[in-house]
């Protein structure tokens, strides 16, 4: 059974300041609670929190957990995703929950923004993200990517490109245009 607004409400203005506890609580709510769509004004309050850490569990919770479509947190993940002053791990939530919210969707604008990023940024963490995001949203799920590559792949140094050269193919046909 999922907790009554007014409870979360009444904890997080407890815990609102500690910046440790509150990330803990959203992610344990969105965790426990993957389905719960009442907890989406939770969530969206943090969206634009000056904490890099708070944005990206409120990100990872309306767009990996909920896998919501919706055009706003679209354009804030893309924005926290192609801002490079960003912090990486917020930028790589993004990354990360923008292929789950839009796995096998074929979508040209994140593909365009994730191999940009994948081609030009120097983090090989966010390069890697950027990669199985990209793959995620051609329809390759994070399960056929382990086994493909014979291993997680978490930087992009440690992805086997030669595994992926038909994907990689396709995600520069569809970014053509």
């Amino acid at each position: 059974m999922s907790t009554s607004i007014a409870k979360i409400e009444n904890e997080l203005e407890k815990i609102i300041a500690d910046s440790l506890k509150l990330y803990a609580y959203l992610y344990d709510l969105s965790y426990n609670n993957p389905n719960e769509l009442d907890y989406v004004p939770i969530y969206e309050q943090f969206l634009e929190d000056p904490r890099s850490d708070i944005k990206a569990v409120a990100i990872k919770a309306l767009l990996f957990s909920l896998k919501l479509r919706d055009e706003r947190y679209r354009i804030l993940a893309l924005q926290y995703l192609e801002d490079r002053d960003e912090d990486e791990d917020l930028r790589t939530t993004c990354a990360s929950s923008i292929a789950q919210a839009y796995f096998n969707t074929k979508d040209r604008e994140l593909l365009r923004v994730l191999y940009d990023i994948f081609n030009d940024d120097d983090d090989d963490y966010l390069k890697g993200a950027c990669f199985n995001a990209m793959l995620g949203i051609i329809g390759i799920t994070s399960t056929e990517i382990f086994n493909r590559n014979n291993g997680i792949a978490l930087q992009s140094s440690e992805i086997n490109m030669g595994e992926f050269s038909k994907e990689l193919n396709l995600i520069l046909a569809l970014i053509k245009d």
